[in-house]
């Protein structure tokens, strides 16, 4: 997913060509549906005003959360960011967990300078 930051809306369309789309429910985002940590999750990729993707969020199920931090933590290595909770720093990237209702939001972008 992180390595998909940056690349273009056509880019993302012909990677995507052989999964449907979920929905446009956001204004300049896309959204799939994806099987991702052995789970179904639906992730939004947005885009900037040049077309680029500049954000990815990933919507899956609440009681998910330990998988996601365990995969951060532990496989990819990712630093924890020093005083906030559920936030990492990862391949000059940065992704954040948050709760929202009944589900769990992974959010991965480019730092803001």
């Amino acid at each position: 997913l992180i390595a998909t930051l940056g690349l273009t809306a056509t880019d993302l369309e012909t990677a995507m060509r052989d999964v449907a789309t979920v929905g446009d429910n956001v204004e300049g985002a896309r959204t799939y549906r994806h099987n991702l940590l052995g789970h179904e999750a639906d992730v939004s990729y947005g885009f900037d005003d040049q077309d680029m993707i500049d954000r990815i969020t990933v919507k899956t199920q609440k009681d998910r959360a330990e998988d996601w931090r365990t995969e951060l933590n532990d496989t990819l290595g990712a630093t924890g960011v020093e005083g906030q909770t559920d936030t990492w720093d990862y391949s000059d990237s940065r992704v954040k967990i948050t709760e929202e209702g009944d589900h769990l939001l992974i959010t991965i972008e480019k730092p803001q300078a």
